[in-house]
């Protein structure tokens, strides 16, 4: 797995969006990312991903959702479904939202 979305620095550029919106979650299409797993950002942000299983699979499909710190502090559970869906579970104050 790598962290760049297509040119190197995608990640920051995306977690820049993420702020100017005031976005705690943040699904990200067309990643071209193989296998499934979750890699936390210097930042503190933590990705999630989702794409095709073979580490040898071609570079095609993928998502992503990147989580705030208060995301991930609600992030009940998530699970892979593929190259193209991926899902989570999060606490809320009133009730369960998925």
């Amino acid at each position: 797995m790598f962290v760049q979305c297509g040119t190197p620095g995608e990640p920051s550029k995306l977690l820049q969006e993420m702020r100017k919106y005031s976005l705690e979650v943040l699904g990200i299409s067309k990643t071209h990312w193989t296998q499934v797993g979750q890699q936390r950002l210097t930042t503190g942000e933590l990705l999630l991903y989702s794409g095709h299983e073979d580490e040898n699979a071609p570079h095609t499909q993928g998502v992503v959702l990147m989580l705030s710190l208060q995301a991930q502090n609600a992030l009940k559970g998530w699970d892979s479904h593929g190259p193209r869906i991926i899902t989570a579970s999060f606490k809320t104050k009133k009730r369960a939202f998925q």
